[in-house]
């Protein structure tokens, strides 16, 4: 679990005060009063949601943010082909981005942007993934 908040916080720079309470709930629910935050989540996604939602709220002393999801699985689809192979590093931060927009998946579409074995031209000039 504590990964999940090191991403948060290399991401968008927030951190969710210690006093914050998690509890598990079939519906996102942030609740803000002048003290502490409490959480109300189901999945990874959720927490990242919050966070860019107490980021954008941080100068409200109390408030209450409740979302109910549409979608159980929610996939962002992205092209990485025809040169335009993401770095590793680049397509992390997508993830972590689509995931505080609520996505829950990530698929990459590929032609001849990766390596074979024996076949030094599969992938040649294209920027191919290893």
């Amino acid at each position: 679990m504590t990964r999940i908040f090191e991403e948060i916080k290399k991401e968008i720079g927030f951190s969710f005060p210690e006093n914050t309470i998690f509890e598990h709930s079939d519906v996102l629910k942030l609740v803000k009063d002048k003290n502490s935050f409490t959480i109300y989540y189901s999945e990874k996604r959720e927490l990242m949601q919050a966070a860019l939602i107490a980021k954008a709220n941080a100068d409200l002393q109390e408030y209450c943010v409740e979302e109910r999801r549409h979608f159980d699985d929610m996939c962002f689809f992205i092209d990485c082909s025809r040169n335009g192979v993401l770095t590793v590093e680049t397509m992390k931060k997508l993830m972590r981005n689509v995931a505080m927009l609520g996505y829950n998946a990530l698929m990459i579409y590929t032609e001849d942007t990766y390596e074979v074995n024996n076949e030094p031209v599969f992938g040649f000039l294209r920027g191919r993934y290893s």
